[in-house]
């Protein structure tokens, strides 16, 4: 039987740690940008039964004034990266003892559809995807 990939978003998922985000804002971190998105992450040490990824979704109220867009977007954001998650989890998952911490930044003032914006968290996964990879590949020729 073929095992069919997770496409929920769990709790333990979820960035909430007030020391794991500062951290992932200090130097150190790398950062990817797709218009309406900005995508920082860093790699940090796995430990205990924590998922390889962490997330966090921030739609700052200056850009968007109403509450009701904010959550949109933030729901948009959940979806697209619920349903391309896996793209990150399997590079992350080749690298053993490491998980990401990753924040996806809103850096737009309006609205954009939710195809638009699955498609660019979708190329932002993939690129930083391609980014561990080389990580790794480069580590096995160290070796």
């Amino acid at each position: 039987m073929e095992s069919r990939p997770d496409f929920s978003f769990h709790k333990c998922e979820r960035l909430c740690s007030r020391t794991e985000i500062e951290r992932l804002f200090q130097a150190g971190s790398r950062a990817f940008t797709s218009f309406p998105l900005k995508a920082v992450f860093r790699q940090t040490k796995k430990e205990g039964e924590m998922p390889p990824v962490s997330v966090l979704i921030s739609v700052p109220k200056r850009r968007i004034r109403k509450a009701v867009h904010r959550n949109r977007i933030k729901r948009q954001i959940r979806e697209a990266y619920r349903t391309n998650k896996h793209v990150l989890w399997n590079a992350v998952e080749a690298k053993e003892g490491v998980r990401v911490v990753l924040a996806f930044l809103w850096i737009s003032d309006g609205l954009h559809s939710s195809h638009k914006v699955s498609r660019n968290i979708k190329g932002l996964l993939v690129r930083m995807a391609e980014t561990l990879q080389k990580e790794v590949d480069g580590d096995k020729k160290q070796l």
